[in-house]
C-alpha cells in the first residue's frame, strides 16, 4: 500500500514543477485532478515548435538623427479642452541639451485650421493637463477633482506636394510669407 503522504510530497512536487497553483490544505485527489486538467491539452493535440527569431540589432540614434526626430513637424488640428483658458493661442517652449531652446507660438483651433508643430513641442502638448472639478452626481456637496488632458489633438496627414504648391500660391498672394 502506497503511504498517502508520500503520494501527497510527489503531487505537489510535481505541480511546483510544472508551475500549478495549488492550496495547501489540498488532499491527493484535487492534485491529480489539476494534474490531469493540466496535462489533457498538451496529449491531445500536437505542439508546432515556433522557430526562434532573433531581434534585429537597434542601432542607436546619432546626435543628428535624434535632432531630426525632435524637430521634425507634424501636423495638428488643436482643441483646447480647459474652460478656465480662453486664451486664442500661447508660446510653447521646451529646452534640452540637444536641440537647445525651441520656442513656437501655438494657436489653438479657429475654424478648419491646422498647424504644423516641432515633435518635441507636440509631445509636450500630448503630455499637457489640467485640473478638472466636476460635481459629483451622487453627492450634490461633493466636487470630483482629476488631472484631465489639456488639448484634444488630432494628428493630420501631411500635405501633399500639390496641397504645399497651393498654400504656397495663397501665403503670396495674402502677403503672409
Amino acid at each position: 500500500m502506497v503511504d498517502v503522504t508520500d503520494e501527497l510530497l510527489k503531487l505537489r512536487e510535481e505541480c511546483n514543477t510544472l508551475g500549478i497553483k495549488y492550496s495547501p490544505n489540498a488532499g491527493v485527489d484535487t492534485l491529480k485532478k489539476k494534474l490531469e486538467s493540466f496535462e489533457a491539452p498538451l496529449g491531445t493535440e500536437e505542439v508546432e515548435e515556433t522557430p526562434v527569431v532573433e531581434p534585429e540589432e537597434v542601432k542607436p540614434l546619432t546626435k543628428v538623427e535624434q535632432w531630426r526626430e525632435a524637430m521634425k513637424l507634424i501636423r495638428l488640428e488643436i482643441h483646447q479642452l480647459d474652460p478656465n483658458d480662453k486664451s486664442e493661442g500661447a508660446i510653447w517652449s521646451v529646452a534640452n541639451d540637444l536641440v537647445g531652446k525651441v520656442a513656437k507660438y501655438i494657436p489653438y483651433k479657429k475654424g478648419n485650421m491646422s498647424y504644423h508643430v516641432p515633435n518635441i513641442l507636440y509631445k509636450q502638448l500630448r503630455d499637457a493637463k489640467y485640473w478638472s472639478h466636476t460635481p459629483d452626481e451622487k453627492n450634490p456637496n461633493h466636487i470630483i477633482t482629476e488631472l484631465v488632458p489639456k488639448f484634444n489633438l488630432i494628428v493630420l496627414p501631411q500635405l501633399t506636394e500639390a496641397e504645399l504648391k497651393e498654400l504656397a500660391k495663397e501665403q503670396k498672394a495674402g502677403n503672409r510669407i
